[in-house]
């Protein structure tokens, strides 16, 4: 019987290492993906619009598109945070990454054209 108890103890232990190590690679990839293409698509984004405000004679228009990029500015700098914690964090606190996320989403949600 203790046999057999130490090769469920060392199978657990094998598990939560697996565990852990997919979780840092579900990790690595987020970063990855924010990074490579979240951020991006913002930093484009942004480029755009500021070619945009140069068009436009100065108006409360060129304002509002700057403030636009500002945001964007804003949100890419959070996500950088994100990136920076998933890349780095160690241990199993899942949920503070999560809600991180989930907390970004909710924050710019209000100046996109859909709901994330």
């Amino acid at each position: 019987f203790a046999g057999q108890a130490s090769v469920a103890m060392e199978l657990a232990k094998a598990r939560a290492a697996r565990q852990r190590m997919l979780l840092l690679e579900d990790r690595g990839r987020i970063a990855r993906d924010l990074h490579d293409h979240v951020i991006q698509q913002l930093f484009a984004t942004g480029l755009e619009l500021q070619s945009v405000a140069g068009a436009i004679s100065p108006s409360r228009e060129a304002d509002r598109v700057l403030q636009t990029v500002s945001s964007l500015d804003a949100a890419i700098a959070q996500i950088r945070t994100v990136i920076f914690a998933l890349s780095s964090h160690a241990g199993d606190r899942r949920d503070t990454v999560r809600h991180w996320v989930i907390d970004l989403a909710n924050e710019l949600a209000p100046g996109l054209a859909r709901t994330p």
